[in-house]
């Protein structure tokens, strides 16, 4: 699971194996080893797509239900809002340009890499 967080928005993006995970019930947990370890997570539980930050984890929920639906179907991506904070929890596509070191062979397939054009990459 990635993380980004810019300002007041939060974004995860998640491999397949991991919204599985999510939509099993099963929560998905990354830990930076900060001089102070910083834990994040995405769960499956409440009543809204939401987030809190306690103890040095911040932790985003989805509804189950909502989880499910996601994990069986084409849709990309869920967004919520928590106060002020907006967020974002994506399914992560393959990227188009292959950048050494950063293959994933658990991403999503890109639906854009059918049409061949990957920025800087168009096909004559």
């Amino acid at each position: 699971m990635k993380l980004r967080i810019k300002g007041d928005s939060i974004r995860l993006r998640l491999t397949q194996s991991e919204v599985s995970a999510v939509a099993g019930g099963d929560a998905v947990v990354e830990t930076t080893s900060l001089p102070q370890p910083f834990t994040y997570a995405l769960e499956a539980s409440g009543e809204r797509i939401g987030a809190a930050f306690a103890a040095g984890r911040m932790t985003v929920s989805i509804p189950h239900a909502i989880a499910l639906r996601w994990a069986s179907t084409e849709e990309v991506s869920l967004r919520g809002r928590e106060g002020a904070v907006e967020i974002l929890v994506e399914k992560d596509f393959a990227c188009l340009v292959p950048r050494e070191g950063e293959e994933d062979p658990d991403a999503f397939r890109n639906p854009l890499a059918e049409r061949g054009t990957a920025r800087g990459t168009e096909r004559a």
